[in-house]
C-alpha cells in the first residue's frame, strides 16, 4: 500500500477517534488533523466541570492526546472552503491542504433561534470560556450580594439540561454553605418547550426523570417557550421570571461551514449533510458525527461508531477492497440526574437509579479510552470525584 494523506477536519469525538484509529498505519498513512479549537470537549462531563469538579475532566488539550502519534500533524486553524474536485481544503489563514481522503466532522454550534437577548445575557457550558464564566458568576453573586440569585434558570430539557439542573441543586447548596450565606432558599427552574423532559426518550423515561428532579428541588416547566431575555429577567409567553442566571442548553445547529459551501454539499431539512450508505459525499469525502444526516446523529456514541466505520472503509479503499454499507445502531441512552442516579433507556426498556449511574460511570471510562487510550483515560476517570475551585472562599474550604 503506497503512502496516502488523510485530512481530518474537526477535533471532537468523531475526529479524534478517527485519528486514533489511523495512527496504527504510520508507514502507509499520513494524517493532518485541522481544528479551530486547542481543546477536546468531553461533552458528557461538561455539567460536572460547571458544578465543582475538575476542568480537565471535560476540557482536554488536543496536543496532549495526539502528541505520541508519529504520523499525525496537528493544525490549529479554521476551515474556510473545500474543493472536492481538486481535493483541496483552504483555511482562513490562506493555506491549502491537499488530500487523498478527507473526513469532515466539524461539530455543531450553539443556536439561539433568534430569541432576543439570549446571546447577550445567557450563560452556556459548551465552551471552556463559557463554562468558567458561569462558575465565576455563581460565586461572584454570593460574594457581592451575600445571597443567591432569585432564580437559577436552565433552558432546555434534553440530556444536558437535565444533567446540569440536577447537579446545580447539589452544587449551589454547597457553595452557599461555604460562603456562609444563611436563611436563603435556592430556586432552580428547568424550562422545556416540548410537552415533556427528554423528548427524544420515551414517556416513562421522562416521567421517572421529572420525578427525580422534583425530589432534588428542581421546578420543571414543560410546554414553555422562551421569548426573550433581559439583564434581569427571562421572558416566557405569559410571564417573566426574575433571574440574572439563565443557562442555555437548548439549541444547536450544524456547523455553518456547510451552508457556506453549498456548492459542495446537499443538506437535508435539518441542515445536516446528505451522505450515502458509506457515510460519503463522494468516494474520497466522508462526513460523519454531528454533521451527517443519519438517524441517530447528535450523540457521542454515534460519532464514535461513525469514526470506527469510516476508518475501516478508508483502509479498505487504500487496499483496493470493496466497501460494506454502514449499519445504523440505535444507541443506549444514559442520562445522569444527580449523584448516584441516572435514567437508562435501551429500546423500550427503561430503568432509573444507582445501577444506571454505575453503568454511566463505566461508559465514561470507555468514552475516554476511545479517544486517548486506557492509561490516559483511567487517570482522568479515577480523579472524577476530585473538586476544583478558583473561588478563594471555596478553595480554602476544600483544603480544610
Amino acid at each position: 500500500m503506497t503512502k496516502r494523506h488523510v485530512l481530518i477536519l474537526g477535533g471532537g469525538f468523531a475526529g479524534l477517534r478517527t485519528v486514533r484509529n489511523l495512527r496504527k498505519y504510520p508507514k502507509h498513512i499520513d494524517v493532518t488533523l485541522i481544528t479551530d479549537s486547542t481543546t477536546f470537549r468531553y461533552s458528557p462531563a461538561l455539567y460536572r466541570s460547571a458544578t465543582g469538579f475538575r476542568m480537565r475532566e471535560s476540557i482536554i488539550p488536543i496536543s496532549k492526546i495526539v502528541k505520541k502519534y508519529a504520523n499525525i500533524n496537528l493544525v490549529h486553524q479554521k476551515i474556510e472552503s473545500i474543493d472536492r474536485i481538486k481535493k483541496i481544503v483552504k483555511t482562513t489563514d490562506g493555506k491549502t491542504y491537499s488530500y487523498d481522503k478527507v473526513v469532515l466532522c466539524l461539530g455543531v454550534v450553539t443556536s439561539y433561534f433568534g430569541i432576543p437577548g439570549l446571546d447577550e445575557y445567557s450563560f452556556n457550558i459548551k465552551t471552556p470560556e463559557g463554562l468558567q464564566k458561569l462558575k465565576t458568576h455563581l460565586h461572584k453573586t454570593l460574594s457581592d450580594t451575600g445571597a443567591p440569585d432569585t432564580n437559577y434558570v436552565v433552558v432546555g430539557g434534553g440530556p444536558t439540561g437535565v444533567e446540569l439542573s440536577a447537579a446545580l441543586a447539589r452544587y449551589l447548596k454547597n457553595i452557599v454553605r461555604r460562603h456562609k450565606v444563611k436563611n436563603h432558599s435556592i430556586s432552580i427552574e428547568l424550562i422545556e418547550a416540548a410537552p415533556r423532559l427528554l423528548p427524544a426518550l420515551n414517556e416513562r423515561a421522562s416521567f421517572l426523570t421529572a420525578r427525580r428532579l422534583s425530589k432534588l428541588g428542581v421546578e420543571i416547566m414543560v410546554g414553555e417557550a422562551v421569548k426573550g431575555e433581559t439583564r434581569a429577567t427571562i421572558k416566557l409567553a405569559e410571564r417573566s421570571i426574575p433571574s440574572h442566571t439563565v443557562i442555555w442548553t437548548a439549541g444547536v445547529t450544524n456547523n455553518p461551514f456547510f451552508k457556506q459551501n453549498l456548492n459542495e454539499f446537499s443538506l437535508n431539512e435539518r441542515g445536516k449533510v446528505v451522505v450515502n450508505e458509506y457515510m460519503q459525499v463522494d468516494e474520497d469525502t466522508y462526513v460523519i458525527g454531528d454533521n451527517a444526516g443519519t438517524p441517530f446523529v447528535g450523540l457521542a456514541q454515534t460519532a464514535l461508531r461513525d469514526a470506527n466505520y469510516t476508518s475501516k472503509q478508508i483502509i479498505r479503499q487504500f487496499k483496493g477492497r470493496p466497501l460494506y454499507s454502514y449499519k445504523q445502531k440505535k444507541p443506549t441512552n444514559i442520562v445522569p440526574a444527580g449523584e448516584y442516579w441516572s435514567i437508562l433507556q435501551y429500546n423500550n426498556f427503561v430503568i432509573g437509579g444507582k445501577i444506571p449511574a454505575l453503568l454511566r460511570s463505566l461508559a465514561d471510562l470507555i468514552g475516554y479510552t476511545d479517544i486517548m487510550g486506557f492509561a490516559s483515560a483511567y487517570l482522568i476517570w479515577r480523579r472524577r470525584p476530585q473538586s476544583e475551585e478558583k473561588c478563594r472562599v471555596c478553595a480554602l474550604h476544600l483544603k480544610d
